[in-house]
């Protein structure tokens, strides 16, 4: 073979050489590029992995106007019960632990925040929580008739609208379905109903005389605490209700200034007829005579309760 045949293959071979290195080089940087964006797109899930050992199962999808740390709970365990406090505890002094969210300081309803629970109790690995503040403003029926927590309006609304409006999938697997017992009035015999499942509940007598009050009678009711009683939010106190808005306390005796700005919320037990239902009042006492359902008392507030399962 002659020296110019041999130049030949020679450079052929270097081409061929070059050509399969230049293809290796190619093929690993799109590996690379396609590892890097796959990091970048599930790096939520990666923190989540991380942080599993020491957060409660919350939502890993919040609104993009809230952060990831104010919508994830405290370590439930951590935070004060109810009972730990004295009865002259304002609720603004109170720990909270944060879950789910829903439109509150945004009179619109356009954006949601981070909701504030304070917790009543605890036992094995469940925590009841009742919402710092009354979120919405609601009737407990829309029409006056004589009706149960099993069947008004109010009790339909917080299992589904509230329910899916403030909690992600995530966050509903963890709030459990509550055997709800729905007792008579022990004033006035009015009859609680049949007792209900639910995911979202309001409080009854029985758990606001154990919770929050020291279960003596006054004259206008019983006796709570001032962790009792609460202010709306900008959107529940803003809220179009029939026609109606939540009601806000003022009054020019300053005997009760401590307790302006306060509403008064829906309690699901019955009051003195069928067609009453109970309340806290603005003012530390439950209205256990309560007031008629219907349009004519759409100014109440909803104070919702859950119970949630704790995942240390």
């Amino acid at each position: 073979m002659n020296s110019e045949n041999k130049n030949f293959h020679s450079h052929s071979r270097k081409r061929k050489s070059n050509t399969g290195l230049l293809v290796t080089i190619i093929i690993l940087l799109v590996i690379i590029i396609a590892l890097i964006i796959f990091i970048i797109n599930n790096m939520q899930v990666i923190k989540n992995v991380i942080n599993s050992n020491t957060e409660i199962a919350v939502s890993d999808n919040i609104e993009k106007n809230t952060s990831s740390n104010d919508s994830t709970p405290k370590n439930i365990n951590s935070v004060k019960l109810v009972s730990d406090y004295n009865k002259n505890t304002l609720i603004d002094d109170m720990e909270t632990v944060k879950f789910g969210s829903y439109p509150q300081s945004d009179a619109n309803g356009n954006t949601k925040d981070p909701i504030e629970w304070i917790v009543l109790d605890r036992k094995d690995n469940k925590a009841l929580l009742l919402s710092k503040y009354i979120l919405d403003c609601k009737c407990y029926n829309n029409e006056f008739k004589e009706v149960t927590w099993e069947d008004c309006d109010l009790r339909k609304w917080i299992n589904n609208d509230f329910y899916n409006k403030a909690f992600s999938d995530k966050e509903k697997s963890v709030v459990l379905d509550t055997d709800v017992v729905n007792a008579d009035n022990p004033e006035y015999k009015s009859k609680g109903g049949n007792n209900t499942i639910d995911k979202v509940f309001c409080l009854s007598i029985d758990e606001v005389k154990k919770y929050l009050g020291t279960g003596e009678k006054d004259r206008d009711g019983l006796v709570l605490y001032d962790n009792a009683v609460t202010k709306g939010t900008n959107y529940a106190k803003e809220t179009n209700n029939l026609n109606s808005k939540l009601e806000v306390f003022h009054e020019v005796d300053k005997t009760y200034e401590k307790y302006f700005g306060n509403s008064t919320y829906w309690l699901r037990s019955p009051g003195y007829f069928q067609n009453c239902a109970t309340s806290v009042l603005y003012i530390p006492t439950l209205d256990l005579s309560g007031l008629e359902m219907g349009n004519n008392r759409s100014d109440f507030g909803v104070r919702p309760a859950i119970w949630i399962e704790i995942h240390e």
